[in-house]
C-alpha cells in the first residue's frame, strides 16, 4: 500500500487528476452513445394534425411504445424495428384518419332517423374524405383535402349551375409536375358527375395556385417547357455521355414552345367535282283548231248570215319542254386544333 502510495507520489497529482477525467469522459461518452442508439431514429408520421397527433401519442402511451416527437409535435419517429409493428397497432386502432371521414361514416348511420338534408351532406362528407386519402396517397403528396360544391338542381330550372370542387394538398419535396396536377382534376373529376377538370383548383400549403384561372395556366406551360426542356437534355446527354464517357459532359437546354391553342375550321368546295342531286322535266302541249281565211279580210265574212269564204278548217300545234337539273358541289370540312406546346426552336 505504502508502495503504491510513493509510486502515486512520483507520478504527480495532476496526471492523476487528468487521467481519471480522460477516463470518465471517456464513460460518459460511452453511454451518450449508447442511449443515443436507443432512441427512436424513424419516422413514423409526418405532417399530421395536431388533434390527431394527440391521438395517435396516447395510443403508443397506452401500448408502451417509446417515441419521439419533433418539429411541432406533427412528427413522430420510433425505433427502426418497430415501424411497422407500430403502424399495424395504429391501424387497428384506426389511426391516423388523416383528418377526414370516408364512407366508414354509413357503418354506424341510421338511416331511418336522418332527414334527407343530412343524408346528402354525410355522402358529400363521405366523398370528399374518400378523394382526400386517394389523393394523399399519391407519390409526392404528404396531406390533401378536398371540397366540393354540389348544387342542387330545381324540378324546373333549365341550366343548372356546374359543380367545382377545390383541392388543398401538402407536398413535402418539390412542387408537383403540370401532369399530376393535371391527374388530381381528373381523378376529382371523374369521381363527380357532371364535373370537368377545369372547374377543379389545386392549391399547395403555401397557398399557390397549382391549377384553375391564369394562375394555373401559367404552371401548366412552364411545366410543359421544363418537361420538354428535360427530355430534350436527357436525350443529348445520354448521347454525349456515350463518346466521352459519363460524367464528362454537361448539356443546358432552353425551349421556346408556342402555347397558343389554335382552332382551324376550313371549308373547302370543288367545282370540278359536281354531283347531280336532282333532275326534272315537264312537257307542254296545245292544239287549236279554226277556219282557215288565207289572211284575206271581206264585207261578206262580216255580214251575219253571209257566206263569206268557205275552206277547210286549220289545226294547230303547240308545245314546249322544260328540264331542270341540280348540281351538288363537292365540299370538304376539316377542323383542326393545335394543342400549346409545339416545340419553336431550342
Amino acid at each position: 500500500m505504502n508502495s503504491f502510495v510513493a509510486a502515486l507520489q512520483r507520478f504527480g497529482i495532476g496526471r492523476v487528476a487528468a487521467m481519471l477525467g480522460v477516463g470518465i469522459g471517456v464513460v460518459a461518452a460511452i453511454v451518450a452513445l449508447s442511449m443515443n442508439l436507443g432512441q427512436p431514429k424513424s419516422l413514423l408520421y409526418s405532417n399530421l394534425d395536431l388533434k390527431e397527433a394527440g391521438a395517435i401519442t396516447a395510443a403508443l402511451d397506452q401500448a408502451n411504445v417509446k417515441y419521439e416527437i419533433k418539429g411541432d409535435g406533427s412528427t413522430i419517429l420510433v425505433g427502426r424495428d418497430e415501424v411497422g409493428s407500430t403502424r399495424l397497432l395504429l391501424s387497428s386502432k384506426g389511426l391516423p384518419t388523416s383528418g377526414s371521414v370516408g364512407y366508414e361514416i354509413f357503418d354506424n348511420a341510421n338511416a331511418m332517423g336522418q332527414t334527407d338534408f343530412v343524408q346528402q351532406l354525410n355522402r358529400q362528407r363521405a366523398l370528399e374524405g374518400e378523394l382526400a386519402r386517394t389523393i394523399q396517397a399519391l407519390d409526392g403528396v404528404t396531406s390533401a383535402r378536398v371540397h366540393l360544391v354540389l348544387p342542387k338542381r330545381d324540378l324546373f330550372e333549365e341550366e343548372a349551375e356546374q359543380p367545382s370542387a377545390s383541392i388543398s394538398i401538402g407536398v413535402g419535396g418539390r412542387q408537383p409536375s403540370a401532369d399530376q396536377v393535371r391527374a388530381m382534376q381528373n381523378l376529382v373529376a371523374g369521381a363527380v358527375p357532371n364535373l370537368k377538370p377545369d372547374r377543379v383548383t389545386v392549391v399547395d400549403q403555401h397557398a399557390k395556385t397549382l391549377s384553375g384561372g391564369e394562375a394555373g395556366d401559367a404552371m401548366a406551360a412552364d411545366g410543359r417547357k421544363s418537361d420538354v426542356e428535360q427530355r430534350i437534355t436527357k436525350t443529348i446527354k445520354t448521347l454525349v455521355e456515350g463518346m466521352v464517357g459519363p460524367g464528362k459532359a454537361r448539356v443546358n437546354v432552353t425551349a421556346d414552345l408556342d402555347l397558343s391553342r389554335v382552332t382551324i375550321a376550313e371549308e373547302k368546295f370543288d367545282p370540278d367535282g359536281q354531283v347531280i342531286r336532282s333532275e326534272s322535266t315537264t312537257e307542254e302541249t296545245a292544239k287549236e283548231n279554226g277556219p282557215a281565211t288565207n289572211g284575206q279580210a271581206t264585207a261578206a265574212n262580216n255580214i251575219p248570215g253571209g257566206t263569206g269564204a268557205e275552206g277547210d278548217n286549220s289545226i294547230s300545234n303547240s308545245g314546249s319542254t322544260e328540264s331542270t337539273t341540280n348540281y351538288e358541289i363537292s365540299k370538304t370540312t376539316r377542323t383542326e386544333v393545335k394543342e400549346p406546346g409545339q416545340l419553336k426552336r431550342i
